[in-house]
């Protein structure tokens, strides 16, 4: 009959109280959950419909975690489209500080080997003279400091060579490879010597060319003017680096001693400097090593406007031209060459 209503829920005729809601009336008892089924007081939510708790229908529909599949309440971060709970978002994604542990907000530094730490642990710990990892008891196993001022990490300092016998065997093996590409040094009498900052830099070298860690000592002897001869009167090099990096340096120096007995004097510093620097990329050019593309990444990256600006000079010749195309432009012109 007319008038009557009648319950949305089971479809039997209402009398008493009711609920009205939706457009439709229902008996208190049943209007109820869509999820668990039991009826429904106080709030509720809809959804194509049904209706239902509160908090069922968050369990239902509610924004869950790409993580843990736990329900989102409050902030979360949304990532390529997908919602996480903030500390899930981190432990999947986050990078934590290889020198606190913490998990990394705001802005970090990352090494060349891949180590990401917080910005501010740069003013709080040296640098490896060596790696520039942070010198720190999580990262290197902490460092030493030598008595020249250089501070060195374990990771470095379980490697480096403090052995004059060492060193020497080391440069003998670099002579051969540099022979291999037609820079033979291996007649040449050459004494070596290993020492402290303090010698280099008390003999001229600061700055970024104290980077390059070795020196070079020629003599040219003369009689009424006259040239008649040339000796290396040594090769010095800081101790304490370990082998590829002390190879890098010797390859450098070594450089300087070809030119030098090749009597290609006079060249603009650049030249000179950068062709050294070349000799040393090409005797980590086909070693697959980290130490060795770290040896390579420094040439690169070196800023100096000689050291740095030279060597790219120099290798975008050799590139272009070879090598030996690029030796006999410079033996023959003393000066970079053209085109």
């Amino acid at each position: 009959m007319s008038g009557e209503r009648v319950c949305a829920g089971c479809g039997r005729r209402i009398t008493g109280y009711y609920v009205q809601t939706l457009g439709r009336d229902w008996h208190p008892d049943c209007f109820r959950c869509a999820a668990c089924g039991k009826p429904i007081e106080g709030q509720f939510a809809e959804h194509n419909g049904a209706v239902y708790h509160p908090r069922c229908h968050q369990e239902r529909f509610g924004l869950r975690c790409a993580v843990c599949g736990g329900l989102i309440e409050g902030q979360y971060v949304n990532y390529e489209g997908r919602a996480y709970h903030p500390d899930c978002h981190k432990q999947q994604f986050g990078k934590r500080c290889t020198v606190c542990g913490e998990y990394i907000e705001g802005q970090y530094i990352q090494t060349f080997w891949g180590e990401a730490y917080c910005a501010r642990h740069a003013t709080e710990y040296p640098e490896c003279y060596v790696c520039q990892r942070p010198v720190c008891q999580r990262l290197t196993g902490g460092g030493k400091q030598y008595q020249d001022g250089r501070v060195v990490c374990m990771l470095c300092r379980k490697q480096a060579v403090d052995d004059q016998g060492q060193a020497r065997a080391i440069m003998q093996q670099v002579q051969a490879r540099m022979a291999g590409y037609t820079i033979d040094t291996r007649r040449v009498p050459i004494p070596l010597e290993m020492v402290q900052l303090t010698r280099l830099t008390a003999d001229g070298m600061a700055g970024p060319m104290a980077r390059l860690q070795g020196q070079t000592h020629k003599q040219i002897a003369t009689r009424d003017g006259q040239e008649v001869g040339r000796t290396i009167e040594a090769i010095y090099v800081l101790g304490g680096l370990p082998p590829i990096y002390l190879a890098n340096v010797l390859a450098h120096e070594l450089g300087h001693v070809w030119l030098f007995v090749q009597r290609i004097n006079g060249l603009p510093e650049d030249l000179e400097e950068g062709l050294c620097n070349l000799f040393a990329y090409l005797l980590h050019q086909e070693q697959t090593s980290p130490e060795a593309q770290h040896c390579i990444h420094l040439l690169e990256e070196n800023p100096d406007p000689v050291y740095g600006d030279g060597f790219r000079r120099a290798r975008a010749i050799y590139e272009q031209r070879g090598l030996p195309a690029l030796l006999r432009g410079v033996a023959q012109y003393r000066r970079w060459p053209r085109g």
